[in-house]
């Protein structure tokens, strides 16, 4: 079965500069995508060339096997929920939901709208203005509009960072069941990799206008393929050192093997999750104790700062392991498998 989005070698260049450069990617029917990348990667450039609101100067796109290229925008059959949620401010929330309705005739634009309305829990609201609506009111108004249309395709543009945390995680589980229920191909753009992780099946990781990597989450976060995606994606503990005979040694007296076989000075990755702190040496980690500077409760971690040899390790424990004090002297101790190692510099 052929996909149901494609995008072949998409590039938009600003004079010198490629704002997007040789993106491609397939998604299946009812596939969520999440573009995840720090702000100025091209993410939403990229959606803009998909909505057909930019014009590529190279690549294709194509949508159940048809090219879309040439097609305006509102042809598209594409919904398009922004950051702003751009709802007009002086009409009702029944008529911004309308709005996209125009070839449907009263009655039937009419049942369009309320069955929106039920779609997105928004009843008893349809006669407000959006002056009038919390952040998740207009943020459910907004999918109501794009997803009023019926549309082939639905991209989402940072639509959640307008919202309060908790705000924005309880909507982030509405959408994806209602997303996942409506099987409707959906494409999100996000700089928080939470937010691309709960809602996305699969994403393409952006750095200076390229998709670095793509995959499932679990694949992407536990196999980064460069630094930058490691650092990307958590918190990224850092530490220089040198190889040499299959054995990395790190700072602080730290060794372990390594399937990393050129010999010569390296920089070492780890998440501040997959490091543990033991209160005694172990095989893995080196004789030289650290010492615990900052310990803050996070909720569902403890997290540590523990200086040694120099560096600043950050350590995110679990909330019901033995709390630390602060001038504790600990040990440093990780899975040698779980540590990324490049070459200095790179």
């Amino acid at each position: 079965m052929p996909p149901h989005l494609e995008v072949r070698g998409l590039e938009r260049r600003f004079g010198a500069t490629r704002a997007v450069a040789d993106c491609s990617f397939s998604l299946a029917r009812g596939e969520v995508f999440a573009l995840l990348g720090p702000s100025g990667c091209g993410k939403t450039t990229l959606l803009n060339l998909l909505a057909g609101f930019e014009l590529p100067d190279a690549g294709e796109v194509l949508l159940d096997g048809v090219s879309i290229g040439d097609q305006p925008a509102h042809r598209r059959g594409i919904g398009v929920v922004f950051q702003s949620y751009a709802l007009f401010p002086h009409m009702t929330v029944a008529s911004n939901i309308a709005y996209g309705l125009k070839r449907l005739r009263g009655a039937e634009r009419d049942a369009r709208v309320a069955e929106c309305v039920a779609l997105l829990k928004l009843e008893g609201l349809e006669g407000r203005y959006p002056a009038a609506l919390s952040g998740g009111q207009k943020q459910r108004v907004a999918v109501a509009r794009a997803l009023a249309p019926r549309p082939a395709l639905l991209l989402l543009d940072e639509a959640f960072s307008a919202l309060d945390r908790n705000l924005r995680e309880a909507t982030q589980v509405e959408l994806s069941l209602l997303l996942r229920r409506l099987g409707i191909t959906t494409i999100l753009v996000t700089h928080d990799q939470r937010e691309a992780f709960s809602l996305a099946d699969r994403i393409a990781v952006m750095e200076g206008g390229r998709i670095v990597q793509q995959g499932p989450a679990r694949e992407v976060y536990g196999q980064p393929v460069s630094a930058f995606v490691h650092g990307f994606l958590g918190t990224a503990n850092t530490a220089p050192g040198r190889v040499a005979g299959g054995v990395a040694r790190i700072e602080g007296g730290i060794a372990f093997p390594t399937p990393e076989r050129r010999d010569g000075p390296i920089m070492a990755r780890l998440r501040s999750e997959d490091v543990r702190l033991s209160p005694i040496p172990t095989p893995v980690h080196g004789d030289a104790p650290g010492t615990v500077a900052l310990a803050t409760f996070m909720g569902t971690a403890e997290r540590y700062v523990v200086e040694l040899a120099g560096q600043r390790w950050v350590v995110d424990a679990a909330a019901d392991a033995p709390v630390l004090t602060l001038g504790q002297s600990v040990f440093l101790e990780f899975d040698p498998a779980r540590c990324h190692i490049t070459a200095e510099g790179a």
